[in-house]
């Protein structure tokens, strides 16, 4: 990205104000700048020069006070219009961030690693800070105040202005060719920063099951490697910075010498006026001082710009667009299944050569059982992402009942698919509202054979009085450890993520919460993962029971029981697909 794009700018609206703000208050402190130096020269000069009485340079004294208070209310309106600016964007970009990837959904997932949406939506935010305090402002005064300064100096002292003239463009040469080193070390922070972030998300969130089978070291050594690798790239970034603060500030004061010594030679010799001279040496510095602070604030404006680029890279990520036709209109009614095609598909995900799903070809029969097989890594949750439209085909296509996925209502589509992911989320409450998420109208009983049906044994056998009856004892809300699913009521209560209830548990719940919805269609990935044998036998048991009652059910499995149940068999491996 580059140090300044518009876009950003577009997805920030309301800090346009304050932007311009902050650029008119740098406006009026650069030109009170030039005002402080004419009646500085002109004050200094009568009094040592001409020798003026006190009466005569008063007024100018007071005009000369009036600038600095002036200038100093200048600065500090500059200040605050930037820094409020700063603080309006991050919170106006933080709520985009976290809206996209709602909208988004398992697209976020797809594209960008839930660690670095989190990593976008937190650090990544923050590091536009100084971006839009201080550089943002700089970067317009930069342009046109040392052109108003050098202006002014020219008409002064044309040996000044020719010596000044040669010498600025050296300034913003260095800026870009230093730049680039600052702009690449940056990318390299970011990139290893968001490794770190979805590496580290991801240890904490399976940690228990690390610890487990006694992983946790593993991942440990693997987080400090990543952390090393940060350290090195923040390291090199701020040698970079360095540097470049040094150039610049070298560059500035070698022009500025060669200024001082062309006026002093020509004072000594009487062949320039001292006012003159002493007014190009007060505004001489100024006419550097903002490409100097643009250099210093470079690194602010790298690391932010690649913030940025990332969190626009998100922003302007295609979202999943609902189509202008409904599926009843080709031959489905609302409630039925309909045959599935999946015809020549390639999918491979953003910033990565190999495609995932290279040529993919299968159909699904409606009221069958269609079970998708294969080593882990070889696209299996791909093709469910797909045909739940949380990403589209790069190439091919998928159609229902003869129209293309890309044509159908996202909503309405999805409306008619009961969906099992590989890592259920429960949110936290009570489970009766973890399984009504599917279907908030549902009624008691509904719920209640939801979760018989799901395997959940306290609502197996035991009548519902009694099952509340036994649980009001049992039960203790947000325990740390999991219970017994005896111990399970509608009432007991989840964390955030399914913490208190165990693995098999938290799938079961999720289950529920897939036949309560009454899909005509149910997508399952890894229904029967963590349950042991009497759960699983209850699981397949259900499934064939929703096959045969006309639901069509695509299932990713690894385990035999499903497989040897299933209508159709699409064995995948990573060079290829066969059924």
């Amino acid at each position: 990205m580059r140090p300044f794009d518009r876009r950003l700018l577009t997805y920030a609206r309301s800090v346009r104000p304050l932007l311009a703000a902050a650029v008119a208050s740098g406006f009026l402190q650069a030109s009170l700048v030039i005002a402080q130096a004419l009646l500085l020269a002109r004050v200094v000069a009568d009094v040592l020069l001409r020798s003026c009485a006190w009466d005569a340079v008063a007024p100018r004294v007071g005009w000369l006070a009036a600038v600095f208070a002036a200038r100093a209310l200048a600065a500090a309106a500059a200040d605050w219009f930037g820094r409020r600016a700063s603080l309006q964007a991050r919170g106006e970009l933080q709520r985009a961030v976290v809206a996209k990837a709602a909208r988004l959904g398992a697209v976020s997932s797809a594209r960008f690693s839930p660690g670095e949406t989190a990593m976008l939506a937190t650090s990544g935010v923050d590091a536009l800070d100084a971006y839009f305090a201080q550089f943002l402002p700089l970067l317009a005064t930069a342009a046109a105040v040392p052109l108003a300064t050098w202006a002014v100096i020219a008409h002064a002292d044309t040996l000044s202005g020719v010596i000044i003239a040669a010498t600025l463009p050296l300034v913003p040469f260095f800026m870009v060719l230093v730049g680039r080193h600052t702009q690449d070390a940056t990318s390299t922070q970011w990139a290893s920063l968001g490794r770190l972030s979805g590496h580290l998300l991801d240890a904490l969130n399976g940690l228990t099951t690390l610890r487990l089978f006694g992983r946790a070291r593993g991942h440990g050594a693997a987080v400090r490697r990543l952390g090393e690798q940060h350290r090195h790239a923040t390291t090199r970034v701020l040698r970079v910075t360095f540097l470049s603060a040094l150039v610049l500030e070298l560059l500035a004061t070698v022009s500025i010498a060669l200024v001082a010594v062309a006026i002093g030679l020509r004072l000594v010799s009487g062949h320039m006026d001292f006012q003159a001279g002493f007014l190009v040496l007060l505004l001489a510095p100024e006419v550097y001082q903002p490409l100097r602070a643009l250099g210093v604030q470079y690194h602010a404006a790298a690391d932010g710009a690649a913030a940025a680029g990332r969190i626009i890279s998100m922003l302007d990520e295609p979202e999943p667009e609902s189509g202008s036709r409904r599926l009843w209109a080709a031959g489905m009614p609302p409630g039925e299944a309909a045959a599935i095609e999946v015809r020549d598909v390639c999918f491979r995900y953003l910033g990565t050569g190999t495609p995932v799903l290279d040529g993919l070809s299968f159909h699904i029969e409606p009221g069958t059982l269609t079970a998708i097989v294969g080593p882990s890594g070889c696209g299996k949750t791909t093709v469910l992402s797909l045909l739940l439209k949380f990403a589209e085909p790069d190439a091919g296509s998928i159609t229902v009942a003869g129209v293309d996925l890309r044509e159908i209502d996202t909503q309405w589509w999805r409306s008619q698919i009961a969906y099992l992911p590989q890592h259920p989320w429960l949110p936290a409450g009570s489970l009766r509202e973890a399984v009504l998420m599917a279907r908030p109208e549902a009624s008691e009983a509904q719920v209640r054979d939801a979760c018989r049906r799901a395997g959940l044994v306290a609502f197996a056998d035991v009548p519902a009085a009694a099952a509340d009856a036994m649980t009001a004892l049992v039960d203790r809300p947000r325990r740390a450890q999991p219970m017994s699913d005896a111990g399970l009521s509608l009432e007991t209560e989840v964390g955030d993520g399914g913490r208190g209830v165990s693995l098999g548990q938290r799938r079961r719940i999720a289950l529920a919460r897939v036949l309560l919805k009454a899909a005509p269609i149910v997508v399952l990935d890894e229904p029967t993962a963590s349950l042991d044998e009497a759960a699983e036998d209850a699981v397949v048991r259900e499934v064939l029971a929703l096959r045969d009652s006309g639901v069509t059910v695509i299932t990713v499995q690894h385990r035999r029981a499903l497989v040897d149940a299933a209508d159709a068999v699409v064995r995948m491996s990573a060079a290829e697909v066969t059924l």
